[in-house]
């Protein structure tokens, strides 16, 4: 009876916090031509989790634990942008504003 109790009180936490967990979801275009972005990448920096654009500039991070992040767009010949604020609520999507990347010069050697 123990292992039976047991087995369903572990069941019942896992259930609980995976419940805890919210998506943050976007879309990532290029300020000029309001093109999608393809292969950006999108982290939230507070978790070190991210997703990267798929051919529609859209990304899904999924799994984020309910609080107040700070996410870090970035891709190659772009400036890099932080977005600030975003807040994930448990069993929820939370969708970003579309971000527009503009583009920079790619430094390199000589």
């Amino acid at each position: 009876m123990k292992k039976l109790l047991l087995l369903a009180f572990t069941l019942l936490c896992s259930q609980v916090l995976v419940a805890q967990t919210g998506v943050i979801t976007g879309k990532i275009l290029d300020i000029e031509t309001k093109q999608p972005l393809l292969g950006v990448s999108v982290v939230v920096l507070e978790k070190n989790i991210g997703a990267t654009t798929d051919e529609n500039g859209i990304y899904r991070i999924t799994n984020v634990p309910e609080d107040i992040y700070k996410l870090k767009i970035s891709y190659v010949g772009y400036k890099t942008y932080i977005e600030t604020d975003v807040r994930v609520t448990r069993d929820k999507s939370t969708y970003v504003k579309e971000i527009e990347l503009e583009e920079a010069p790619v430094v390199g050697n000589e």
